[in-house]
């Protein structure tokens, strides 16, 4: 177990904006994610954090946010840009398949064969 006071616990409230040193970080439940800052637009399951920093001179780091929701796992990513006077990209979403009742990661292993169906929202 994680102690509550671990630092790459993500606190209530907090702004994941201000997330720049490179790292894991861990948001615990949705009620928690629900209270931060500068989320993807999925906040309905706890979530990873990894913090990359990126080899481009005109870019300072990474976050992924992964959300492990077992009906629905998604994966986010973003990119914070100091050429751009230290801005953040939007969020994007990584794509993903939905089989039956589970979704999945695009570039998973574990998808079935067969045809697969775009729907474009």
């Amino acid at each position: 177990l994680i102690p509550d006071n671990d630092p790459n616990i993500i606190q209530s409230g907090a702004d994941l904006n201000t997330y720049t040193a490179p790292g894991t970080y861990r948001c615990a439940s949705s009620t928690i994610a629900k209270t931060l800052l500068n989320t993807p637009e999925y906040t309905s399951a706890g979530f990873r954090l990894i913090v990359t920093a990126t080899s481009t001179a005109s870019e300072s780091c990474m976050q992924l946010a992964i959300f492990n929701a077992t009906s629905a796992p998604r994966i986010y990513w973003r990119i914070y840009s100091t050429s751009d006077g230290g801005e953040w990209s939007s969020w994007y979403r990584q794509a993903s398949v939905e089989y039956g009742t589970k979704a999945y990661v695009a570039g998973s292993t574990i998808l079935p064969t067969g045809t697969i169906y775009l729907q474009y929202e």
